[in-house]
């Protein structure tokens, strides 16, 4: 149709490069959310609701759907702080992920990243040496989350027990 290929024509997610942190409780990876993005994450997933493409509807900017953000924060940890995610330990799995939407997110506004360690798992049950637990937030351009969340990922050892993990760098 002609809104997929509208899509594809414009399915750049990022006005911004994702910027580097200084230290784990500072904002990383920088994104604008853009008309395009919005188009594109409901061509991706099928969700056409009015609130995602109709003006009129909205009385202002467009919302974007909240797993577009959600989805971003695995995007922006993997990239800026990829021990988080155990980003190519073989041995490693995603085992659990928790967002909660605190506000919506319009198109216009700019996403940035803060996490910290996490304490606890998101999945009850996981092994405590075999874990590492981050929380996050995704704050909009004034500081204020529109979501929060928190991701675990365990690691197995090659007969596929849990492993000691060792702390990240």
């Amino acid at each position: 149709t002609g809104q997929l290929k509208r899509a594809r024509s414009v399915a750049r997610l990022s006005d911004e490069p994702m910027n580097e942190a200084d230290e784990a409780a500072s904002p990383i990876g920088h994104r604008t959310v853009t008309d395009a993005a919005v188009m594109t994450f409901g061509c991706l997933t099928g969700d056409y609701a009015r609130m995602h493409f109709d003006h009129a509807t909205n009385g202002g900017p467009l919302i974007a759907h909240g797993l577009l953000s959600a989805s971003w924060s695995l995007g922006a940890l993997t990239l800026q702080a990829p021990e988080r995610l155990a980003i190519g330990d073989p041995a490693a799995f995603l085992a659990g992920y928790r967002v909660r939407f605190e506000r919506p997110a319009h198109v216009g506004d700019r996403f940035s990243l803060r996490w910290t360690e996490g304490s606890t798992a998101c999945v009850d049950g996981l092994a405590s040496n075999a874990r590492r637990d981050t929380d996050f937030e995704i704050l909009n351009q004034h500081g204020e989350a529109t979501a929060t969340g928190s991701v675990s990922v365990c690691i197995t050892s090659p007969d596929g027990t849990p492993a000691d993990t060792p702390e990240p760098p």
